[in-house]
């Protein structure tokens, strides 16, 4: 069964000094984007559907929350993303200065933070983004004895109950899994850099099957019911959106 591409969706608000000069912010905040969109593993939600969502501007989300944690745990999920980042930049052209949060639905009471000198006139924060990116996780699965299973396509073989994947490049991923009665299944985890994410892989049951028998069928007419196989992630002891 052919992975499927799936990418981070993610929220970008930008918050600056007045010091520095636009060309600046808008230089850094640009790159930022290219840079993680070019790497194919994230999507950002532009400002138009960030409003639609919350009926509010970027400035205006930034002033919502403040240091309630809570408060942007809340407005991560109303944004439906799987990460919300937050950067605010200081300093001047000379000497640009980064602050980035990084909120994860996996985690969304405790932020990633990472501090960073700019390039001379702005530009992505690259001394910070392998570890807030692009850095390896960790993976576990537990999962019926006797599947086999696959990670973005690649075979992992037969799994005796638990999956253990120690190093797994930060991003979304999709596991493939193939029941002892034939089935696929698809679930699409999001594995956050340093951190250990904990799945529970649990196939839905074979669909009913019911036979009538009428008047105008000599045979039987079969109805199966619609089985909805609803993929998500879960870190220890946190349940996570499925992806939309």
């Amino acid at each position: 069964m052919a992975a499927p591409q799936v990418r981070v969706r993610a929220a970008l608000l930008v918050q600056a000094q007045d010091e520095l000069p636009l060309a600046v912010v808008a230089r850094t905040e640009r790159d930022l984007r290219e840079l993680l969109e070019g790497s194919g593993r994230y999507l950002f939600v532009d400002e138009i559907a960030l409003q639609a969502r919350t009926g509010e501007e970027g400035p205006a989300l930034l002033a919502r929350c403040g240091e309630d944690e809570v408060c942007w745990a809340q407005l991560t999920h109303e944004l439906a993303v799987d990460q919300l980042l937050v950067l605010e930049l200081s300093g001047d052209s000379a000497a640009p200065r980064a602050e980035l949060s990084v909120r994860d639905a996996a985690w969304p009471e405790e932020p990633r933070r990472y501090l960073s000198a700019l390039p001379r006139g702005g530009g992505a924060p690259l001394e910070i983004l392998e570890d807030a990116f692009f850095a390896d996780g960790s993976l576990r699965v537990q999962a019926p004895v006797g599947v086999r299973m696959s990670l973005d396509g690649e075979s992992l073989g037969e799994v005796g109950g638990l999956l253990e994947l120690p190093i797994v490049e930060g991003g979304k991923h999709t596991l493939g899994m193939e029941d002892q009665t034939g089935r696929s299944h698809l679930l699409v985890v999001q594995v956050v850099p340093g951190r250990e994410t904990v799945v529970d892989f649990v196939p839905p049951p074979p669909p009913m099957v019911r036979r009538r028998w009428g008047r105008w069928a000599s045979g039987g007419l079969v109805l199966a019911s619609v089985t909805v196989f609803v993929v998500g992630q879960q870190a220890p002891g946190r349940a996570v959106e499925p992806e939309r």
